[in-house]
């Protein structure tokens, strides 16, 4: 019986030790972010309609529809621009890119209502990933708020030809 017990223990005391480095081998301090594009679609009412692209180099490009109200579109802030994002607001997107484990992440397959779907394919530390959903999760609100906010507001050069941004296909 003492074997037993010894032997149940010591498996106890592994499963806990691979459980603990499992969930914490994601360390925002060896984030390397080399390029995202994210995607915000419109809902029926005024949310607003995104594409970005921003590269580690701090170019970034931006597609977007901003509505005034429901269905009319605001002609003088919508359109295409180019441009490259000041140190704030770079380090700002880093600094959420980063709290967020990528290699874990998964994305419900939800698509119910009237809200926007959410895309986001980043590229950090050699890997490349895709996710896509009307509900994201939690830990992405934060990140994907901020990203639609600099694409709807931030001041660039406008842009008059067309931006090619990949898409999750």
């Amino acid at each position: 019986m003492m074997k037993y017990l010894t032997a149940l223990t010591l498996l106890l005391l592994i499963d806990i030790n691979l459980y603990c480095q499992n969930t914490s081998q994601w360390n925002p301090d060896n984030f390397s972010f080399s390029e995202l594009t994210f995607h915000s679609t419109a809902c029926n009412g005024t949310c607003p309609q995104v594409s970005l692209h921003l590269r580690k180099d701090k170019l970034i490009e931006v597609s977007r529809k901003i509505y005034k109200s429901k269905g009319v579109v605001d002609s003088s802030l919508s359109g295409n621009f180019i441009g490259v994002l000041d140190n704030k607001n770079y380090n700002s997107v880093l600094i959420l890119l980063s709290t967020i484990n990528w290699d874990t992440l998964s994305f419900s397959n939800s698509w119910c209502c009237d809200a926007p779907i959410k895309t986001i394919l980043i590229s950090y530390n050699g890997k490349y990933k895709k996710f896509k959903s009307m509900t994201p999760p939690e830990i992405t609100y934060e990140l994907f708020d901020d990203l639609i906010k600099l694409a709807s507001k931030i001041k660039l050069t406008k842009y008059n030809k067309p931006l090619d941004f990949e898409d999750y296909n």
